[in-house]
């Protein structure tokens, strides 16, 4: 009985600080008000405090959006739409931050961050942890769609200038383990990643510098109250709550009377639901154990310690990671491209717009004419001067005159092509990887390549910080895993040439946090540079049965290309089937010498395990099988014997044949 209990309190989806409050005096006798109290207090400061970088992510999603005629109304608190100054103005949108925001979400997109974990040590035992590992992260990208969340992830961080990757523990996924005496399915419980947008986030202080620099952290977002219920078991008043969303206006955009709809992005109202405020703080002197606060409404939902160890060397941290766009060093919230491309939008609609006045003007003309009633003036102005039109006017009387415009637009011109120029200078994207336009003039090979080259490097500050928030994110999921995951766990890892493994791990065999990230040049590598790689790489003969297996891996690994074309499948295989011999022998199974085996790379494998520390323990502890894999290993010395001794019988027969 008390073996079940243990499982319940391990698996059981109540929070396991709750049951602690009862033990801790200090959590026991907060008052539920003062502590609602004073987290409406610090989230209202905290609203306040981010309300100006909060009105500039409002504003560039209304220019990617094509409402450019806005601005921050700093008094209202507010993006207020900008009214046409005559009714005749032009004031069209001629956007060039939606393509450029396209253009970059591609190349990003493109980037797809590879773990790989660096052992704790140089041992056998910590190698093999660092490849599980290594699989049990590429399980959590694939499990959690992390392909497509990066993806949303990137678009809101080339919007507002960051964006966050959210872990936390959910005692209810996984498989299911057992069920409780009322029928419930206990889990294992998993790990789930969340993307979260920068309106949900609220640090201590704008001017911290990031998620380290904070010391509590607060996250809010509007919910369901049944979603509220299904989750918290809390039953919740609900209210109309204030939400962003698109919206449509015909704030005066277009030309001569015309009114063209656009979208609008602003506030809106969600009913039934409320604001759920989740307040983290990390262990200090008053709350040695740190602070993990959640409240919807006037309702506390949880109040407890902080329980999160994804710091370094086991020591609390958020379980947050932040994406940025452009870092601003001495403030918490970066920049992002079209925050600094707006002032460069304003000019080139504005500069448009006046060619186009300037353009009608001349094609319609400006007409001069008497006041002397010989001019309906009123059907001149309805009417204008169509062709074929005949005009009457009296005896002695002058027709109406045109008014000759001798404006220019030479220095339109000029000035378009500058800020045109000055798009691509901010950007990083040029004509050329937006359109595929070379420069004029500019049609070599060469010279193309270097555009491409220049865009790239551009591009990749923010391709650098992509990898950078993937390796901080990794850490904490191994981290959480390492803290959370109580029991032996199975893995279904599907490695190089659909090869499927079923391994079992638990907590302890995580002793390595340490990621890099095996980096492809995403952004430069094309199909046609694939090829000309793959014809260099046939050209210095490094696929030929001559070159040493190890040496070829140890090339391709050096060019950064991964798994690129699976040139080593065959060398891994045979890897691979060592290394599952060393594991088999571990637990006790026979294992065989085949025929098809390279008897070299399993001779080597097998040498690099019995020379480990590893290797020593487990012959100590268990002799007879290491005698038996001892006596493997002399198996495949022999066989590698006999078939150079094969080779050197059929040599010296073709000799023979020769001499003779």
């Amino acid at each position: 009985m008390k073996l079940l209990d243990y499982f319940k309190d391990l698996f059981s989806n109540k929070n396991p600080i709750d049951d602690k409050l009862t033990e801790n005096s200090y959590y026991n006798t907060v008052e539920v008000e003062e502590v609602v109290s004073f987290l409406k207090k610090e989230f209202k400061r905290r609203q306040e405090d981010r309300r100006p970088f909060e009105l500039q992510w409002i504003l560039n999603m209304n220019f990617l959006n094509n409402n450019q005629y806005c601005d921050i109304n700093l008094t209202a608190g507010e993006v207020s739409q900008i009214s046409r100054d005559f009714e005749w103005e032009e004031r069209e949108i001629y956007n060039h931050i939606a393509p450029i925001y396209e253009t970059r979400l591609a190349k990003l997109c493109k980037i797809a961050p590879s773990p790989h974990v660096i052992p704790a040590n140089s041992s056998t035992k910590s190698q093999a942890a660092a490849k599980m590992s290594k699989c049990i992260l590429e399980g959590v990208d694939k499990d959690q769609d992390m392909q497509k969340k990066r993806a949303t992830a990137t678009a809101w961080s080339e919007l507002c200038g960051c964006v966050f990757y959210g872990d936390r523990w959910e005692s209810g996924e996984g498989r299911p383990l057992f069920y409780d005496e009322n029928g419930n399915i206990i889990h294992e419980g998993n790990l789930e990643k969340d993307v979260i947008t920068a309106f949900e986030i609220f640090p201590d202080s704008s001017f911290s510098q990031g998620i380290t620099g904070c010391e509590s952290i607060i996250r809010a977002k509007a919910i369901k109250v049944n979603s509220i219920y299904d989750r918290w078991g809390v039953r919740v008043k609900g209210r109309e709550v204030d939400v962003f969303t698109l919206d449509q206006t015909n704030v005066g955009v277009g030309g001569f009377n015309r009114n063209s709809v656009v979208s609008q992005f602003k506030s809106t109202k969600i009913e039934k639901a409320e604001i759920v405020i989740e307040y983290m703080e990390l262990p200090n002197r008053r709350h040695p154990k740190g602070l993990h606060i959640i409240m919807a409404g006037d309702n506390l939902l949880h109040y407890g310690e902080f329980i999160y160890r994804v710091g370094n060397d086991g020591k609390y941290g958020f379980p947050l990671v932040m994406q940025v766009c452009v870092e601003t060093p001495g403030r918490f919230w970066p920049v992002s491209i079209i925050e600094r491309l707006i002032p460069i939008q304003r000019s080139f609609n504005a500069l448009k717009n006046r060619k186009k006045d300037i353009l009608n003007r001349k094609a319609i003309g400006n007409w001069a004419v008497e006041d002397d009633g010989n001019v309906d003036v009123d059907d001149l102005e309805e009417e204008g001067f169509y062709p074929g039109k005949i005009h009457f006017y009296s005896r002695g009387g002058k027709p109406p005159q045109e008014i000759q415009n001798r404006s220019s637009i030479t220095d339109f011109d000029v000035e378009e092509q500058r800020l045109l120029d000055e798009f691509t200078t901010i950007s990083g994207v040029s004509p050329f990887a937006s359109q595929s336009l070379p420069p004029t003039g500019s049609n070599s090979g060469a010279t193309l390549e270097k555009i491409k080259e220049s865009d790239d490097t551009r591009i990749g500050l923010t391709a650098e910080n992509i990898n950078i928030a993937a390796i901080a994110s990794y850490k904490i999921d191994l981290r959480m895993y390492r803290q959370f995951a109580k029991t032996p766990r199975l893995l279904r890892h599907v490695g190089k040439n659909d090869e499927v493994q079923i391994i079992e791990w638990q907590a302890s065999d995580l002793t390595s946090d340490d990621i890099i990230i095996e980096k492809e040049d995403e952004l430069s590598q094309t199909p046609a540079q694939r090829r000309q790689m793959v014809l260099d790489l046939l050209q210095y003969k490094l696929f030929s049965n001559d070159t040493d297996p190890k040496i070829r891996n140890k090339v391709i690994n050096q060019l950064q290309m991964g798994d690129w074309e699976n040139v080593d499948d065959i060398e891994d295989a045979h890897v691979s089937r060592a290394l599952r011999e060393n594991m088999f022998i571990k637990q006790g199974k026979p294992i065989q010498v085949k025929e098809y085996d390279m008897h070299d790379l399993h001779i080597q494998e097998h040498n690099r395990w019995r020379l480990d520390v590893d290797f020593e323990e487990f012959e100590a502890t268990q002799p007879e099988l290491a005698q038996a894999f001892n006596q493997h290993v002399a198996e495949h010395e022999a066989l590698a014997q006999q078939k150079v001794q094969q080779l050197i019988a059929i040599q010296q027969g073709q000799q023979l044949q020769q001499a003779q």
